[in-house]
C-alpha cells in the first residue's frame, strides 16, 4: 500500500499550509478534513495534478457497484 503523508507549514503570520503527499484522486480531501475541522477556516484550496487522476476501484467495489445497477 502506498504511504500517504500530510505536510504542514506554519508561517509567521499564523497561516498554516498543508500538502498531501502520496495520494491521488480525491482521497486528499478525506485525509485533510479532520485537520481542517480542528484548525479552523480554510481560506483557499489548490489541487495538485494527482487530484484529477482517476480513482482506483478495487474488485470488490466494482462488483458492489455492478450489483446495484442490476
Amino acid at each position: 500500500m502506498k504511504q500517504t503523508q500530510v505536510k504542514f507549514v506554519f508561517l509567521p503570520d499564523g497561516t498554516i499550509t498543508e500538502e498531501v503527499l502520496g495520494a491521488n484522486c480525491d482521497s486528499c480531501a478525506a485525509i485533510t478534513q479532520p485537520f481542517e475541522a480542528s484548525l479552523g477556516a480554510v481560506t483557499g484550496t489548490i489541487y495538485k495534478p494527482e487530484y484529477y487522476q482517476p480513482c482506483e476501484v478495487s474488485v470488490a467495489q466494482q462488483h458492489e457497484s455492478e450489483s446495484l445497477i442490476e
